[in-house]
C-alpha cells in the first residue's frame, strides 16, 4: 500500500469509527428519552390537558399533555395553536 492509499484507508477507518461511535451515542441518547417519556407519560400527576367525553353522568375523563397532542395530531396543533 502506498503513502497516499494508506492516508486514505486511514480516514475511512477513522469516519467509520466516528460513525459506530455517534450511532452508539443516539442509541444510548434515543434509548433514555424513551424511558423518560414513557415515565411522564404514565405520571398521574403531571398532566395540563383534560378531555371529556360522554354526556350527562357518563363522561369519561382523560388526562393528556398538550405537547404530544400537538405533536401527533394537526387538529390538536390547530386547537391549541396561540391564533
Amino acid at each position: 500500500m502506498n503513502r497516499i492509499s494508506l492516508i486514505h484507508f486511514s480516514k475511512n477507518l477513522f469516519n467509520l469509527f466516528i460513525d459506530a461511535i455517534s450511532f452508539k451515542m443516539t442509541s444510548i441518547f434515543h434509548s433514555g428519552l424513551s424511558k423518560d417519556l414513557s415515565l411522564i407519560l404514565n405520571d398521574a400527576d403531571d398532566f395540563n390537558v383534560i378531555i371529556q367525553v360522554g354526556k350527562n353522568k357518563n363522561i369519561k375523563e382523560f388526562r393528556a399533555h398538550s405537547v404530544i397532542l400537538r405533536a401527533c395530531s394537526s387538529y390538536f396543533k390547530d386547537a391549541f395553536s396561540s391564533n
